[in-house]
């Protein structure tokens, strides 16, 4: 493992590589070299990002317009970077969202965690058990197998009591649920979710985050919310810095967190200067 000071004198360290075997995940590693994102507007959302994701969970954290849900946007390949390359290692693959026959692949891989909307092919379904079992389908499920995994899904993600239930019925804290069943039908192996606990709080925000931390795939998540962050059962492993477009400091939660509050300081002494 390396480390490096950066220009704002916060250390940066590398994500820590973790062997294929691990957590039978299949070794996914995904990897950002010199990612450039630029807006229709011309404003700069990522600069020259560089890091790894190969962590079990990865917090992204920042202050607003620091470029958090930028990249994840790249990392669940719905945004293009404009310059550097985004590349996926798993088992003895390696492949590269730029690559067009790769990207069908990558997206069953890597799946985004979407709590304000279904998928558009899901809206039409009524109950909760419907949208999960449409998931299925549209991941290919053999049709012998999807009950079953329906089920699993549903009692995973804590909706077994809710399976015919209405989905305009849900609450809060439901949506945020079926979202993360949906997006686990392909069994990716990376999620990726932007403030995942929006609009929840108390008790709704843990079990969000201890269904999607537990749910089997490695995590990568942006919050603004720092109590799920630094929460223990279960930790999260690692987390990563960003400000202005920039990766700041990446690796244990801790020091991200006092990373953090470094940057706060200095922009609220900047502040009182100006």
């Amino acid at each position: 493992m390396t480390s490096r000071m950066n220009p704002m004198g916060l250390f940066h360290r590398a994500s820590r590589a973790v062997p294929a075997s691990a957590d039978g995940d299949g070794g996914i590693r995904l990897a950002l070299g010199h990612v450039g994102y630029v807006f229709p507007d011309g404003s700069v959302g990522l600069h020259d990002v560089t890091c790894a994701f190969a962590a079990t969970s990865t917090a992204v954290i920042g202050l607003n317009g620091s470029g958090k849900s930028t990249l994840l946007g790249v990392l669940d390949g719905s945004l293009t970077p404009l310059t550097g390359s985004v590349r996926v290692e798993v088992g003895d693959a390696s492949l590269d969202f730029s690559r067009r026959r790769d990207r069908r692949r990558l997206s069953r891989l890597v799946v985004g965690v979407d709590a304000e909307r279904l998928p558009p092919r899901l809206r039409r379904l009524r109950t909760v058990a419907q949208v999960v079992r449409g998931a299925l389908d549209a991941a290919g499920w053999p049709r012998g197998e999807r009950e079953a995994r329906c089920a699993d899904l549903l009692a995973l993600c804590r909706l077994n009591m809710m399976a015919d239930r209405p989905v305009d019925a849900l609450g809060g804290l439901q949506r945020h649920l079926l979202s993360i069943a949906v997006a686990l039908a392909p069994s990716p192996r990376m999620l990726v979710a932007d403030e995942p606990t929006r609009g929840l709080e108390g008790s709704d925000a843990r079990q969000v985050r201890e269904v999607l931390l537990g749910s089997g795939p490695r995590v990568v998540f942006a919050t603004h919310d720092l109590d799920i962050v630094s929460a223990s059962d279960p930790e999260v492993e690692e987390a990563l810095l960003l400000d202005e477009g920039r990766a700041v400091a990446q690796g244990p939660v801790r020091q991200v967190l006092d990373a953090y509050d470094v940057l706060i300081r200095e922009r609220r002494k900047a502040v009182r200067r100006s």
